[in-house]
């Protein structure tokens, strides 16, 4: 999770180039020697991935059986954006683990987003060059303020994930064993060292998309930059119906991607439920709330990173 928030640090930097200019590059990021050098290798495949999606677009346009060739490099291309700096895998792995979250509702959150990203890139272009007849510089603008909105939406997703998991149990606490010493009864919380049937809230059930809303909010507003330069290149071909295809291709590569780093998060939180299981009521209690505590307090910190970064940058 910390490796994932180290990439999503980043971010503001990587992501920072003009999106119908320069390609993203991983140059000036912060963290490990080897986590910078990985997604600064990653930034050059992406600048790769950029000449030839424009290449099979022009294909395409060429020869329509040249379709699949364009949509399989998107969707190569949005696994490959996804290993990069991005902020998506950090929150969506963290928001999982806060929230106990099942891997197939975490891959659903994941795949969801992703296609809520897609969507805004090709109605933005589509509304701004389409609608509005926008220069690539008031699309640039316009992708600004839906990236600030999305670091926002991410540092109050953050914000409420802190006071739900960590702040508020606290509170909770207190105030259960102060009952519990009065009526001499125990509550789940009340770290008495008992074993406590688990609450409701506690199984993982069906996925509550309003409170999950949030969260892919959060992922989705702000466009992928690649799916910005394919749309626009291929609004100024004139064949804006191979721009979209892209985008979709890429969304569902992001979104497998993003998906697969979901379960392994679900799947790191299962662990630690394994090891609290051989603790004590108030070990594992206190395993568990440390697990989302720390989740939520990544949500924030992510949140608050990205924020400085695009206002240092003077975004």
């Amino acid at each position: 999770m910390f490796v994932l928030l180290l990439g999503g640090a980043g971010v503001a930097a990587a992501q920072g180039a003009h999106p119908f200019g320069v390609p993203e590059s991983g140059a000036g990021m912060g963290g490990p020697d080897w986590l910078s050098g990985f997604f600064g290798q990653v930034s050059v495949w992406q600048s790769h991935f950029y000449r030839q999606l424009t290449g099979a677009v022009r294909a395409w346009q060429a020869d329509g059986g040249a379709a699949w060739g364009l949509i399989g490099l998107s969707f190569a291309y949005g696994v490959f954006h996804a290993l990069g700096p991005g902020h998506g895998k950090a929150v969506i792995s963290s928001y999982v683990l806060a929230n106990r979250q099942t891997a197939r509702n975490g891959a659903l959150l994941a795949l969801v987003s992703a296609l809520i990203q897609a969507l805004v890139a090709i109605a933005l272009v589509a509304a701004l060059a389409l609608v509005f007849n926008a220069t690539a510089a008031t699309m640039n603008h316009a992708t600004r303020w839906l990236e600030l909105a999305s670091y926002a939406l991410v540092t109050l997703l953050g914000a409420w994930l802190v006071w739900v998991k960590a702040i508020r149990p606290l509170l909770r606490t207190r105030t259960r064993r102060a009952h519990a010493q009065i009526h001499h009864h125990h509550d789940r919380d009340c770290a008495c060292g008992h074993a406590h049937a688990p609450a409701p809230e506690q199984v993982a059930g069906p996925l509550n998309w309003r409170r999950a809303g949030a969260a892919i909010l959060a992922v989705g507003l702000r466009p992928c930059s690649g799916a910005l330069i394919v749309l626009v290149f291929a609004l100024a071909q004139g064949f804006f119906l191979a721009g979209v295809a892209s985008a979709l291709a890429m969304g569902l590569g992001t979104g497998l991607t993003v998906a697969a780093l979901a379960c392994l998060a679900v799947a790191a939180g299962g662990v630690a439920t394994r090891v609290g299981s051989r603790l004590s009521g108030t070990g594992a209690a206190r395993l568990r709330y440390g697990v989302e505590a720390l989740a939520a307090l990544a949500v924030l910190l992510l949140g608050v990173m990205l924020m400085g970064g695009v206002i240092a940058g003077g975004g």
